[in-house]
């Protein structure tokens, strides 16, 4: 391959523009408008972008004229074999950009990337870190049929790519995160008021519990209610729910067994979860869909669990931490003014 010409730098910074402006994800098309420009200014027609996510492993977001499951199968021999790194790892850890001429020949690449990168019929890749105030934030990487040269002009390019995109996409990710905390906590602040301010009953506080978390956290459905030991197992009794056909609420259902496993202790971090239908147990007929990301929060009191909040979305990615952190707010203040109201 001859060395890539300079992309149009115009059309270049105004797709970057779209980084600095507002937030991009993978389904905005400014998002998908700058990665075109980018690969075709590489001369390369398939590629993708990685992020680095909390737990420090990168994880394709979105990829380039390739199969929709490229990004999924990657991630996933990426987490399996995470103590193998691959040559995008090197060029994140490195931060300097990685070229690879020739796949087959190179020894250093482990055998899980070797067989992926031989099963989209890949021969050379090209992988840019973006390159943060501090670190990278994540790589770009494109991908070639054909055996390719990259001189060191062509790879300084890259870098200065690479530091233009990671500057702006630490930025959008930092006003993003920052302005959703600033929501996330007027709901918590929000739900005390009202709380304080009116003389709720509990079935009145599971509505409220309901109606905040789902203004404040992107989902599909949720429930939430006491709970108490019956000879069947535990029994949840529905007070409140979104997402969920009206005659179910003030129904009894038995909790499903993963529910009860993945309750975290008062002060512990939840984790999202993807669920099955099936795992649903009496619950299934209230939730859609083959699988499901979950949230689950209980509602202790006096370190005795008496209530439960679950949260889930069908499609979609894994709830965040301040998604966990507004749930194990609200079931704290709801535990206290659940008791008082008794």
């Amino acid at each position: 391959m001859s060395t890539p010409s300079r992309p149009d730098l115009e059309e270049f910074l105004s797709a970057l523009n779209g980084f600095l402006s507002k937030q991009t994800t993978p389904s905005d098309p400014s998002y998908i408008r700058f990665l075109e420009i980018f690969f075709r200014s590489v001369k390369a027609s398939k590629g993708h972008i990685l992020k680095i996510t909390d737990g420090g492993v990168l994880e394709s977001v979105i990829s380039y004229g390739l199969e929709e499951e490229f990004d999924q199968e990657f991630n996933k021999a990426h987490l399996i074999n995470s103590g193998d790194p691959c040559p995008l790892d090197r060029a994140f850890q490195k931060e300097e950009p990685v070229a690879i001429v020739d796949l087959t020949k190179d020894a250093s690449i482990p055998p899980w990337f070797q067989r992926l990168m031989k099963r989209y019929g890949f021969s050379s890749l090209v992988a840019v870190p973006l390159m943060g105030a501090q670190s990278p934030v994540g790589i770009l990487c494109a991908y070639y049929d054909d055996i390719c040269l990259f001189d060191q002009a062509t790879l300084g390019h890259l870098m200065m790519i690479g530091r233009m995109v990671g500057g702006a996409t630490e930025q959008s990710m930092v006003a993003n995160k920052a302005e959703s905390h600033v929501e996330k906590e007027k709901v918590i602040d929000q739900f005390l008021g009202t709380v304080n301010s009116s003389s709720l009953n509990q079935l009145q506080i599971y509505e409220l519990i309901v109606k905040l978390v789902s203004q404040s956290i992107s989902l599909t459905g949720m429930l939430s209610g006491p709970i108490r030991k019956v000879e069947q197992g535990v029994d949840l009794m529905l007070a409140a729910g979104k997402g969920v056909y009206a005659p179910a609420i003030s129904r009894h259902f038995i909790l499903p067994p993963f529910i009860l496993r993945q309750i975290p202790k008062e002060e512990s971090a939840a984790s999202s979860l993807t669920v099955k239908q099936e795992e649903w147990g009496s619950l299934q007929s209230l939730i859609p869909g083959k699988t499901a990301q979950v949230l689950i929060r209980g509602m202790y009191w006096k370190n005795q669990l008496d209530g439960v909040i679950v949260a889930w979305k069908i499609p979609g990615p894994p709830f965040e931490k301040d998604d966990d952190l507004v749930l194990k707010r609200i079931a704290s203040l709801a535990s206290l003014a659940l008791r008082i109201r008794q």
